[in-house]
């Protein structure tokens, strides 16, 4: 798996679904168990600090070092 250049942390949704984040600000989505990357997640400013699927419906939040939420 390439991706990220920097320290990478991850969140694991159900089996079927990672999502990796970077100090880079950027998140990454892969689907599982391939680990085929779909989706890149970019617009904070600074270091992303957590990473959260929603239990409900398809939705994903990323929380940054930079007060911001997406």
């Amino acid at each position: 798996m390439t991706g990220h250049f920097q320290d990478v942390l991850f969140r694991i949704y159900d089996g079927n679904m990672l999502a990796t984040y970077a100090s880079s600000g950027v998140a990454k989505l892969w689907s599982m168990p391939q680990v085929n990357k779909f989706s890149t997640l970019k617009g904070h400013t600074e270091r992303l600090t957590d990473v959260s699927f929603s239990p409900v419906d398809n939705y994903i939040a990323t929380a940054s070092a930079d007060w911001t939420a997406s």
